[in-house]
């Protein structure tokens, strides 16, 4: 049974918001004519399940990408401390875009936040993950990483 309140606000519910913010974002990939590439964009909105951008190559629909996105509107040398989303994603829709551009729809397949400009690679110099101060009060609280 379904409680009054979401029958009565279904809208609410179903509704995926979405930020509309023009953070960067680093993008890994293999485009449609199969090269590797590596570049910078520019995040046009992001959701929980995802994200859309605009690339200058084409990309196939079910491609994946790896990308980290920083949560800064300071130039790159400044946003040594932002907040930043490193996930992973297939794409779900590529259309063509005024330009020559592509515009790439990806739905998350895992993510993670970390904090600070540079992650690295090795599990023993990886920072611990932070935990915002609801979760830290919370002796149940167990921080995972992807």
């Amino acid at each position: 049974m379904t409680p009054d309140f979401i029958t009565q606000h279904r809208e609410w519910v179903e509704r995926s918001e979405r930020l509309y913010e023009h953070f960067r974002v680093r993008i890994k990939g293999t485009d449609a004519a199969g090269k590797k590439f590596k570049m910078t964009t520019v995040l046009e909105n992001i959701s929980e399940g995802g994200l859309y951008v605009l690339l200058d190559r084409k990309v196939e629909g079910g491609a994946p990408l790896s990308f980290s996105i920083s949560f800064s509107t300071l130039p790159p040398g400044e946003a040594v401390n932002a907040l930043r989303l490193c996930a992973r994603g297939r794409v779900l829709r590529a259309e063509a875009r005024p330009y020559g551009l592509c515009g790439v729809a990806v739905s998350f397949t895992r993510h993670r936040f970390v904090q600070g400009h540079h992650v690295s690679a090795a599990a023993s110099e990886a920072p611990p993950p932070t935990k915002t101060p609801a979760q830290a009060e919370n002796p149940d609280y167990e921080a995972t990483s992807i």
